[in-house]
C-alpha cells in the first residue's frame, strides 16, 4: 500500500509538472497493473485457506496488529485470550470438581500433593502442544484458518500415518468417555434435585429415563459448527462451576465449624491402589489437553495460546485445592464419589447451599457436553469428508455420537470407575505422553535437559497409567444390579 501511495504521489507530481496526456495514460496503465497484483495475491490467499473466503482482505491504517495476524493465521471472529481460556476452564473442571475430594480421601496428603503436581505437569505439556501447532502452522501454510482436526494432524506431521491414527483413536476414546460421564453425573443430579416419582419406575429406571432425557434436549446444541460458535456455552459453564465451587467451600467450611476436623485415625491408609485410582482420577481431571489444538486453531491470535492456558490453569486449581481438601479435613475417608452426595447427606443447615451447587454444577455438565462433543463430531466429518456446512449430513452423523454416549452411559453407568480407567488410559496418551514425543519428532536442535526432561514425563505417566488402568478396572460394578 505504501509502494502504491508513493508511486501515484510522484506519477501526479510529473503530471502537473509536465502537463503531459501521456501521463495519464501511464499512471491509468500502472494502476491497472497494481490491481490485477492486489487480485492475484488475494487469490492465492483463497486457495491456500478457503474456510476464510468470507473474510475481508482489505486492510485499512487502523488495522490492529492481532487482525492482521487473524487475517492470515487465525480465526478473524475467533477465541480471544480470555474466551478461550473460559472454554479450557469449562471442559476441565466439572466432573473434576465432584470427583476429586474422593481421589485426595483415598490418597491422603499425597492425593493432595499429587494434584498440584499434575497441574503444573499438564499445563507444561499444554503449552507444548501448542508449541507443536506453531511449529506445524508456520511450515504449513494450508493449516492456517480454521482446521477441524488439528491434534490428529500433529500426528500426523510428527509419525506420519501411525501417529495420526494413535491420536485419532486416543480423541475419540477421551471425548466419548468424557461426554459419557458428563451425561451420567447430570443425568444423577436432575433426579436428585427433582426427587419425584416418574409414574410406577423404580429409581433404577427413572436414571436411565433421564439419561435419554438430557441426552435428546441436548442434540440440538451438538449441531452448531465450531468452538466460536458455541462461546456461550463456555462461558456459562465456567460461571457454574466457580458458583458450585464456592458453595461446596461454603457448606464444607460449616461443617467443620460446627463438628471440628476429623480425626487423623479415621482418615485412609493410603496404598498403592489407591493412590494409582487418584491418579486416574486426577489425571482426568486436568484432561483438557485432547481438546486444546482444537481451541488453539479458533483463536483470533494462536500465538498467545500459552496465555490462555496458564490463565485458565490458574483459575482451574484455585478452585481445585479447596474444593478437595477441605472434605478429606472434615469426612476423611467418609467421602463419596460425587461430593455433593456427601454434603446432602449432612445434618443441621445449608441444604439450600447444597441444593444450588447441584443445579449449578447440572448447568455446568450440560454446557460442558455440548462443548465437549463437537470435536469428536468434527473429526468423524474430516474422516467422512463432508463439508463443513450445515446439512443433513452434519446432523446425522453428529445425532449419531450423542446416541452412542447415550447408549454407554446406559451400559455402564458407573461415573467414578469410567473416570478413573479413561484418565489413566488415553487421558494420560493425550496429556502427558503425545505433547512431550511429538515436540521432540517436530523440533529441532531441542537442548539436551528438555529432551531429559520429555523422557521422565513420558516414562512417569506410562507408569502411573497403566497402574491406574488396573485399579480402575477393579472397581467396574453395575449399580443397576445392586
Amino acid at each position: 500500500m505504501n509502494y502504491e501511495n508513493r508511486y501515484e504521489s510522484s506519477q501526479t507530481e510529473t503530471f502537473f509538472s509536465n502537463n503531459n496526456t501521456s501521463n495519464v495514460q501511464c499512471i491509468s496503465s500502472s494502476f491497472t497493473v497494481i490491481q490485477n497484483k492486489m487480485e492475484s495475491s488475494t487469490e492465492k490467499d483463497r486457495l491456500i485457506n478457503p474456510v476464510s473466503n468470507h473474510a475481508s482482505y482489505s486492510v485499512s491504517k487502523s488495522t490492529s496488529d492481532s487482525d492482521l495476524e487473524s487475517s492470515t493465521t487465525g480465526t478473524v471472529k475467533g477465541l480471544t485470550v480470555f474466551t478461550c481460556a473460559m472454554f479450557i476452564i469449562a471442559e476441565m473442571a466439572g466432573s473434576g470438581i465432584l470427583a476429586l475430594p474422593k481421589a485426595v480421601a483415598e490418597a491422603g496428603w499425597t492425593g493432595a500433593g499429587l494434584l498440584v503436581f499434575c497441574c503444573f505437569l499438564s499445563l507444561y505439556c499444554g503449552i507444548i502442544l501448542g508449541k507443536c501447532w506453531m511449529l506445524i502452522r508456520e511450515r504449513n501454510p494450508r493449516y492456517k484458518g480454521h482446521v477441524r482436526d488439528p491434534y490428529p494432524i500433529i500426528g500426523s506431521e510428527a509419525f506420519g500415518k501411525t501417529g495420526k491414527i494413535v491420536v485419532e483413536f486416543c480423541v475419540l476414546v477421551t471425548l466419548i468417555g468424557v461426554c459419557v460421564v458428563f451425561l451420567l453425573l447430570s443425568s444423577q443430579q436432575i433426579s436428585s434435585l427433582i426427587n419425584t416419582n416418574i409414574g410406577s419406575f423404580t429409581p433404577k429406571t427413572e436414571f436411565r429415563l433421564w439419561v435419554l432425557i438430557c441426552g435428546f434436549v441436548l442434540l440440538p446444541f451438538t449441531w452448531l459448527a465450531t468452538p466460536k460458535d458455541i462461546w456461550p456455552f463456555a462461558v456459562a459453564a465456567s460461571s457454574c462451576t466457580m458458583l458450585a465451587c464456592i458453595l461446596i467451600v461454603i457448606r464444607t467450611s460449616m461443617h467443620i465449624y460446627q463438628h471440628g476436623a476429623q480425626v487423623v485415625n479415621d482418615k485412609t491408609e493410603v496404598t498403592a491402589k489407591s493412590l494409582f485410582t487418584a491418579f486416574g482420577t486426577i489425571a482426568f481431571s486436568f484432561g483438557g489437553a485432547t481438546l486444546f489444538p482444537t481451541f488453539q486453531t479458533d483463536m483470533k491470535v494462536p500465538s498467545k495460546f500459552p496465555y490462555a492456558a496458564l490463565l485458565s490453569f490458574i483459575g482451574v486449581l484455585t478452585m481445585y485445592i479447596p474444593v478437595s481438601v477441605l472434605p478429606y479435613i472434615a469426612f476423611g475417608s467418609k467421602v463419596d464419589d460425587d461430593i455433593l452426595t456427601t454434603l446432602k447427606n449432612l445434618p443441621g443447615n445449608g441444604k439450600a447451599f447444597v441444593t444450588t451447587a447441584e443445579a449449578a454444577i447440572t448447568f455446568h455438565l450440560l454446557f460442558t457436553f455440548v462443548i465437549t462433543i463437537n470435536p469428536i463430531s468434527q473429526q468423524i466429518e474430516e474422516y467422512l469428508k463432508l463439508k463443513h456446512e450445515f446439512g443433513i449430513k452434519r446432523i446425522m452423523v453428529r445425532t449419531s455420537v450423542v446416541i452412542l454416549c447415550i447408549v454407554i452411559a446406559e451400559a455402564i453407568p458407573s461415573f467414578g470407575a469410567i473416570l478413573s480407567f479413561v484418565g489413566g488410559s488415553t487421558v494420560t496418551m493425550m496429556a502427558f505422553i503425545l505433547p512431550c514425543f511429538f515436540y521432540l519428532r517436530l523440533k529441532e536442535n531441542v537442548p539436551f535437559y528438555i529432551k531429559v526432561l520429555h523422557v521422565e514425563i513420558i516414562c512417569v505417566a506410562i507408569f502411573f497409567g497403566i497402574a491406574a488402568m488396573y485399579s480402575a478396572a477393579t472397581h467396574f460394578t453395575n449399580p443397576f444390579k445392586s
